[in-house]
């Protein structure tokens, strides 16, 4: 037995675990000698020895730095020049916002013709149709331009363009393709020739010029 022997402590079973995972010599100890120097209802001199003596953690591992506490749970440690080098850059995926799927045009069907009211502080009404993709999507798509004829069962083209005063409409179609005309040109009003009944009088001329 040893000549001097440490009071018995009496600590919560978490905090014991907590404090071997953050010396990281949960693999260099015995467990059960470990946790019995603290949490024994025994005094320290009755224990035998093989529980009060278990293998000490080597200095490398006590001295090691953590890598953070934060809110009672160890956070990830940095990694090292070695293994950022042979890892390369941590580049998170991130999901595509593109509505086809990748691709830059799709074909579709109209299903009803829409009429979208804007965000504010706009107000025309933006024409809009239902359209069923070649993809099995059933989306909304703006129709650009004055005036269009479309109804249902007409074949669409649509591109990726969203409108930004108008909520979920992502596609817009392609005026010139398929069931979709070209915009009509619009008529110029005629411009007046014939003269005013109140024509312009002649400048005044100043005495003495």
């Amino acid at each position: 037995m040893c000549c001097w022997a440490a009071p018995a402590l009496r600590l919560s079973a978490p905090f014991v675990a907590l404090l071997v995972q953050i010396t990281g010599v949960t693999k260099r100890i015995r467990m059960v000698g470990f946790y019995s120097r603290f949490s024994s209802p025994l005094p320290a001199a009755e224990l035998p020895a093989s529980r009060l003596f278990a293998p000490a953690a080597p200095a490398a591992a006590l001295t090691r730095p953590l890598a953070g506490f934060a809110g009672g749970v160890l956070s990830r440690a940095m990694a090292s020049l070695a293994q950022m080098h042979r890892t390369g850059p941590h580049v998170k995926t991130r999901k595509s916002r593109n509505p086809l799927n990748g691709n830059p045009f799709a074909k579709g069907v109209v299903l009803k013709t829409l009429i979208k009211k804007p965000k504010k502080p706009n107000s025309a009404n933006r024409k809009c149709v239902l359209v069923r993709l070649s993809n099995g999507k059933e989306m909304v798509a703006y129709v650009p331009g004055i005036g269009h004829n479309l109804q249902e069962h007409n074949i669409v083209l649509v591109r990726v363009g969203r409108v930004k005063d108008c909520p979920g409409v992502k596609l817009k179609c392609v005026r010139g393709k398929f069931d979709l005309p070209h915009v009509v040109k619009q008529k110029v009003a005629a411009v007046c020739t014939t003269p005013s009944r109140h024509p312009q009088a002649p400048p005044i001329a100043l005495k003495g010029a």
